[in-house]
């Protein structure tokens, strides 16, 4: 939409940020707004919530109710905003949408949808390794890890159901490209289950992800002797991209989407330009070919005959014990897109 709300960290001074190299504010995208929702643009070096295993690191929700509290100019020029309510919360060092509510029943609504287990999220990942099926789900329920103290682990039998969709969007060598879409809402699910099918995120310390050097994949790589060198990622790979739901006054459904940011973006350019590209996604058929009766989407089969499209869902119904993905554009009515670019 244009907009950017200012947010200015309470916590550091000018000269030790200059010093530590750490932000003292942060310019945040605002990519949707309306009387009851606000969805903003999460950049990968802030909270979205507190963490309580980093008390003292500030975070969005902190400072939306600080500078409300306050008065700020940003809360001034929204006449009646009284309190801001995150939906979801967006791990640490990922970057992405971030949902907002302004009232309770926005709040509430939200919550329910929530907690129905309605797939309306997508996020992007760069992953070590490469799955053993193009598209497959996750269902295994997460507990928190005695031996890593902050992060969670599966456990079949004692986990808390966690349920989450993947598709492999480009394979390289050593490298994947994912779509992921969590159909219940865990912390730090979509990287526990990452690990758990042997695919850490890029540089996610927490699941021992390494950071993506250009000298990895780049022959005679020449490295300055006068500098060290940065990683492409030096976080966690993985991105909140899209978020789609019915609003929760007019029930419009709302589309919200956020581009790759630029880390991002240059890692998976220099991927496909240095490294083996194992699999990519086949073309469309021209429409030539769809008049012979062949169809729009060429498929493959998955042990058992179960033929899936490159795009959607098998024919005969959910899969891996899933309840499937339910939309809400498949309750109709009219709808609205945003992103940043608009």
């Amino acid at each position: 939409m244009g907009d950017i709300i200012k947010l200015s960290s309470p916590a550091t001074t000018q000269e030790n940020c200059e010093s530590e190299k750490i932000a003292h504010y942060w310019e945040i995208p605002v990519l949707f707004e309306d009387g009851d929702l606000l969805a903003i643009e999460k950049p990968a070096d802030l909270l979205a919530v507190q963490n309580y295993s980093l008390v003292e690191a500030p975070n969005i929700q902190d400072l939306f109710n600080r500078d409300i509290e306050r008065g700020a100019a940003w809360v001034k020029a929204r006449k009646g905003l009284t309190c801001l309510n995150c939906v979801y919360p967006l791990d640490g060092d990922s970057s992405g949408i971030l949902l907002f509510t302004k009232n309770k029943a926005a709040q509430d609504f939200m919550s329910n949808y929530l907690g129905s287990e309605i797939d309306f999220r997508t996020y992007h990942a760069l992953v070590h390794s490469s799955p053993r099926e193009k598209e497959f789900t996750v269902n295994a329920g997460l507990i928190p890890s005695v031996r890593y103290p902050g992060t969670f682990k599966v456990d079949v039998k004692r986990g808390k159901r966690s349920i989450t969709r993947f598709k492999l969007l480009e394979s390289f060598n050593g490298y994947s490209y994912m779509e992921c879409h969590p159909i219940t809402e865990r912390f730090l699910q979509i990287r526990a289950h990452l690990h758990y099918v042997k695919c850490p995120a890029v540089c996610d310390s927490l699941y021992f992800g390494r950071p993506l050097f250009l000298s990895s994949l780049k022959k005679n790589y020449r490295q300055s002797k006068k500098h060290e060198e940065y990683p492409l990622m030096g976080r966690a790979a993985l991105h909140c991209s899209r978020v789609e739901f019915p609003h929760p006054v007019t029930g419009e459904t709302i589309v919200i989407e956020s581009p790759l940011p630029k880390d991002f973006r240059v890692a998976l350019k220099m991927l496909r330009q240095y490294s083996l590209k194992l699999w990519e996604p086949m073309p469309e058929p021209s429409s030539s070919v769809r008049r012979q009766g062949f169809g729009t989407r060429r498929g493959f089969s998955k042990p058992g005959g179960k033929r899936f499209g490159m795009g959607g869902r098998s024919r005969r119904g959910p899969q891996n014990g899933s309840q499937g993905r339910r939309s809400p554009r498949s309750a109709g009515g009219h709808s609205r897109h945003f992103s940043s670019r608009d």
